[in-house]
This record gives structure tokens, C-alpha cells and sequence, in this order.
């Protein structure tokens, strides 16, 4: 497998960049404890920053059940699909690319290589005598395809629009060969087939059925459907074809909507349910306390408020900053994670290597009223709505903003919404105000940085732009990622403090339980703390 440049090696300039995401992700946490942290067997850290669990050697066969969150309703990989679907579009699709193991760096997994001579002009080539389980072969065509779609305007996953500001065309050379352009250079261009964008599905399925496609999901991965009712429970088969025979090494998964966090933690206690995503504090630690569960810590999301900049109250820079100094992240943080998580002070995570020290408007409410007086006697009005999720960390955060903002004369009505609506009006900009979760790829990703802040990106859901952010942007993109130094992303930090386009609130510890039953489990990926790879999952015998 290939990943070279000719006098530079693009795995090294993806391992650099790849490193700067493991590096945002911190540690494992060790709040509220787990068999691993109290024994120390079984539990390590992997390259994403948070715990993976291995029991003993990895076994063929068995059965398992995971709990999700939220009900898996499609799995287009075009769409936009919730952390449960996730799960199962990584079993059923695979991906064109990987995050290593052992280095965090993207490398061929479905495809054979990616190379490059000048970051943008890429030739992707195929494994040879990969096929879809309905026995069509994954090739050339049936990229171009799923690429098409994925950047066509109807698409709605979460990273459609960056897949569409990255790639500008893509040609066939062979059938297994696919030459593909972009706008300009970009470093991190493998990356982007680690996610939705790499997981292609059979051209023959989709073209059978395009509206029902979503729940008739057909892929090259090392699982395929047995069971699923939309909204409902889904049952995962081993794919006996997998073009890796030593994968996958579970006969079955199980995966089953369970939305609220107490009950997914009755179903492990009860053993009906082996591994379920924990994000409430008071869960978590009841978790930590059970003997029969292991509690695997994953690292930090990082909460904030996203503001569209193009229309009041938010273009007026005095009402953002007032938003700022009202919104007390201290008290906010511990009243809704319980001392399982800590403010998200400045643009970038705690854990990142990049952090810098940077000023902003501090809490002060005094100051935060007299903004926000000053900005209505000329005329303004600073009430908004807010849109948030259905889910409790979006609850409890909204309702005491709500009643912060009110102390300074800001009222707030907040707007339940679900995944697509908040994604949609996001992009068209037909928003005020969301609750948002960044996780480490927004911090160090320079083309994910772009994505959300420079003024020319059609993904800026800020809708606006400033010429010092859009300048050390271009200065981040034009350095290779080994090159970069700490002055930018120092720069960059100090610059968006000075705008305020969005307001940061806390970070927040997740985990994943699992029951004895689980022999080994690589904890989530890059793309969310509520999913994960099942391919390389195992139950114990």
C-alpha cells in the first residue's frame, strides 16, 4: 500500500496532521474511575485520546448488543446520519480510508493507496476483487458515483459541503483507478474518505430503489443487514465475503434505540444490553460503581453556541460579546456535568497542543447589561431563538442560559429541533442561534477550521467572514502541516477571541460502559463520542 509524493511523503504530512487531532483529544480521563484505572489490565489508551479495551486474545463468533441514542432512521451515506447509524454504516460500508491504530495517520483500508505529487492532483486506487454484497464490485464507477451524489446539493451529511469546497472533479482512469482534483492544495485530503465521504455503496442498490436506498443499505464492509425496522432495532450479520478474512470477528451485533441515559445504564445492569454510550454524570458514576461494568472514558466534546453573524442581533459585535460576558461557563459547566467535565475557555479544546492563552471578554454581567442597554437604545433588539436538540446536555445547557441571558436583558426562546433541521438551517443560514458540539477535528483540522471560518467557505455557518481570520487561514493552508508553527494557530485563536463568532461553553467527559461480555472494543472514532467501528469488536466465550 502507497501513500508516497515524490520528495515528500504524504503519509508523513497526514500522520502530522492526524497527530495534531489525537493530540486535542487528551488523555483518558480518570473521573469516576473504571475496571481499568482500578486494576490496570485490559484498559489502554488509543490514538484517538481515549480508552480501548482488550481481554485476552480476540475470538471468532458470538453475539452482542449496543444501546444508542438516538433511533437509526437512514443509512444513505449521502444523509445525514445520527451517531447510532454511524455505527452501523462503519460495519456495512467500510471505508475508503482509515485512522491507523497504532499512529493515528489516514491509511488505505478499502482502497489500496491514495498518492499525490503537489496535494492536488490524487490518484486513488482500489483493492482488487472487492465486491458489495449484493455481489457487485467496488470500483471505479461506483465511486465516481457515490462522489457525485455526496457533492450534489441534495446531500445533507454532516460534511457534504466541505467534501464539495474540496474536490473540483473527478476522472476514471481504469476500474480501479480514480484521478481526482482539488481545489487547491490540500494536506488533508485523506481524511476526508475516513468518514461518510469513504463509505460507498453499491451503485446497483441505489439505483434500484433511490428513495427506499436508505433502508435497504447495501455495502462492501465487514457486516450487512439481517434486520431493520427503521426507527427501530437493527440487527448487523457478519459478511462472510469481507475482503479481510480475519474480519469481522462477530457473528452478530444488535444495535437498539434507547434514548435516555438511566435506562441504557438499567439495561447493562440487567444484561440486556453489553455496551452502551454514558453521557449524564450522575449515570456515569453509578457506572464507575458496578463491579460487572467497565467504563471506558472517551475524550472531550467541547459544547458552544453558534452565531449567524449576517443578521441581528448577532452582527452587531457588542450582542456577541455581551453573550460572552453574561454566560458564566464556570457554574454552567458545573451544573450540568457534575465535575465530569470542565469550561471550554477560548476556541480550542483544553488538551490541545495548540491551545494558547488568549484574552476575551471575561465573565461580567454589569458590563454584559450596559452592552446590551446601549445596543437597544439605538433601536436593537437582543432577544433570540435558540435551536437545540432533543437530548439532556442540550436541555439542561439552554434552559440555564436562558436564565443567565435574562438577568442582562436578553430574552431567550428556545427552539427543540431535530439533527436535520439544526443541520439544514445551519447551512442555508435560516437560524438565529444553536446549540453545537465541536469535537477534536474542528480544533486542529485546518481544512475543517476553514470550513467553519473562513468568509469564502459555503459551509461558514457563521455566514461572515473577517480579513485577519480569512488571512491566517490562508497562511495555515499554505504550510505544510509539519511546518506549522504554534504563532499561527496562536494568531488564529487570538483573532477569532477579537470576533466572537461563536461562544464556547464547556467541555464534557462521555464514556462507553460495557459488560464482561465484551472481550475487546476499540472505543469511538474521529467522527463522535456515540459511535464506533464494529469490525474489530469481540465477545468474550
Amino acid at each position: 500500500m502507497s501513500t508516497s509524493r515524490k520528495g515528500v511523503s504524504l503519509a508523513a504530512a497526514v500522520t502530522a496532521a492526524a497527530l495534531l487531532l489525537v493530540s486535542a483529544c487528551g488523555s483518558s480521563s480518570s473521573e469516576g474511575g473504571s475496571e481499568g484505572e482500578k486494576t490496570g489490565k485490559d484498559v489502554s489508551a488509543n490514538v484517538r485520546g481515549g480508552d480501548q479495551l482488550a481481554r485476552g486474545t480476540a475470538t471468532k463468533g458470538g453475539s452482542l448488543t449496543a444501546a444508542v441514542s438516538t433511533p437509526i432512521e437512514s443509512l444513505d451515506p449521502t444523509q445525514f446520519i445520527g451517531f447510532g447509524a454511524l455505527t452501523a454504516a462503519h460495519g456495512i460500508y467500510g471505508q475508503l480510508m482509515k485512522y491507523a491504530d497504532s499512529t493515528g495517520a489516514a491509511e488505505p483500508d478499502l482502497a489500496e493507496s491514495l498518492t499525490t505529487d503537489d496535494y492536488v492532483n490524487w490518484t486513488l486506487t482500489l483493492r482488487e476483487g472487492v465486491n458489495f454484497t449484493d455481489g457487485t464490485p467496488l470500483n471505479a464507477d461506483a465511486v465516481i458515483a457515490h462522489l457525485k451524489r455526496y457533492t450534489s446539493e441534495g446531500a445533507t451529511a454532516f460534511d457534504a459541503g466541505s467534501v464539495r469546497n474540496a474536490i473540483k472533479s473527478t476522472v476514471k482512469k481504469d476500474d480501479l483507478t480514480v484521478e481526482l482534483t482539488t481545489n487547491g492544495p490540500n494536506y488533508e485530503f485523506a481524511a476526508i474518505f475516513t468518514g461518510q465521504a469513504g463509505m460507498v455503496p453499491s451503485p446497483k442498490a441505489v439505483e434500484a430503489d433511490p428513495t427506499g436506498y436508505a433502508q435497504n443499505p447495501v455495502g462492501a464492509g465487514s457486516f450487512k443487514v439481517k434486520s431493520f425496522k427503521p426507527g427501530g432495532d437493527m440487527v448487523l450479520e457478519a459478511n462472510q465475503d469481507y475482503y479481510d478474512a480475519k474480519l469481522p470477528h462477530l457473528d452478530e451485533l444488535k444495535l437498539t434505540t434507547v434514548p435516555d441515559s438511566q435506562t441504557r445504564l438499567s439495561g447493562l445492569k440487567a444484561g440486556d444490553v453489553d455496551i452502551a454510550a454514558l453521557s449524564d454524570p450522575n449515570a456515569l458514576n453509578q457506572a464507575a460503581e458496578d463491579s460487572g461494568l467497565t467504563v471506558l472514558n472517551q475524550s472531550s466534546p467541547g459544547y458552544y453556541v453558534q452565531l449567524n453573524l449576517s443578521s441581528a442581533p448577532f452582527e452587531d459585535e457588542r450582542v456577541r460579546q455581551a453573550l460572552l460576558q453574561a454566560i458564566d461557563i464556570d457554574a454552567l459547566t458545573k451544573a450540568v456535568f457534575d465535575g465530569r467535565g470542565e469550561p471550554f475557555e477560548g476556541w480550542f479544546l483544553s488538551a490541545n497542543p495548540y491551545k494558547a492563552d488568549v484574552e476575551f471578554p471575561k465573565h461580567d454581567v454589569e458590563a454584559a447589561e450596559k452592552l446590551v442597554a446601549e445596543y437597544e437604545a439605538e433601536g436593537g433588539d437582543a432577544s433570540f431563538t435558540l435551536q437545540v436538540l432533543g437530548n439532556e446536555v442540550h436541555q439542561r445547557m439552554a434552559t440555564l442560559i436562558q436564565q443567565m441571558l435574562k438577568k442582562v436583558g436578553i430574552a431567550v426562546k428556545i427552539d427543540v429541533v431535530e439533527q436535520p433541521v439544526l443541520t439544514t438551517s445551519a447551512g442555508s443560514g435560516t437560524y438565529q442561534a444553536q446549540m453545537r458540539s465541536t469535537n477534536v477535528v474542528a480544533n486542529t483540522n485546518v481544512s475543517t477550521l476553514s470550513d467553519r471560518y473562513d468568509s469564502a467557505s459555503m459551509v461558514n455557518y457563521g455566514k461572515a467572514g473577517i480579513p485577519a481570520v480569512d488571512a491566517i487561514l490562508k497562511d495555515l493552508r499554505d504550510t505544510v502541516p509539519t511546518e506549522r508553527t504554534q504563532q499561527q494557530f496562536t494568531d488564529l485563536q487570538q483573532a477569532l477571541a477579537e470576533w466572537i463568532p461563536t461562544i464556547p461553553l464547556s467541555e464534557q467527559n462521555e464514556a462507553w460502559v460495557v459488560k464482561s461480555k465484551v472481550g475487546g472494543f476499540p472505543g469511538s472514532t474521529f467522527q463522535g463520542n456515540e459511535e464506533f467501528d464494529p469490525t474489530t469488536v469481540w465477545a468474550q466465550k
